[in-house]
């Protein structure tokens, strides 16, 4: 009985914490805008390279400049809990990212 109960309970908090997965190409000629659920709780990005993407939270694109915001190395992650209502801005370092190499974005849903 007590393994039921687990089970139950184990299956239900797997339901409550959906994702979303997308993949986005993040070019270097102008800053992309990271397209988001509004009900998102949170949000990961893996950065598939080849170069390092430079990411901003808040404003209108301008602030996700290379340099200065959040650099995401290639083959790097980051991660933050902001709502899907906020928009987050990013831009590639030296070279936009072409198909097969984007940055995947992850979703928390509560």
């Amino acid at each position: 009985m007590k393994r039921l109960i687990f089970v139950v309970l184990f299956v239900a908090g797997a339901v409550l914490a959906a994702g979303l997965t997308s993949e986005v190409l993040v070019q270097s000629s102008a800053p992309t805008l990271m397209v988001r659920n509004p009900q998102s709780a949170g949000f990961e990005f893996y950065n598939h390279g080849p170069n390092a993407i430079w990411c901003a939270i808040g404003g209108d694109g301008g602030t996700a400049l290379s340099g200065k915001s959040r650099k995401i190395a290639s083959e790097g992650t980051w991660s933050a809990a902001q709502n899907g209502t906020v928009p987050v801005w990013c831009v590639a370092d030296t070279a936009g990212q072409d198909s097969g190499a984007a940055t995947v974005m992850t979703e928390s849903i509560p």
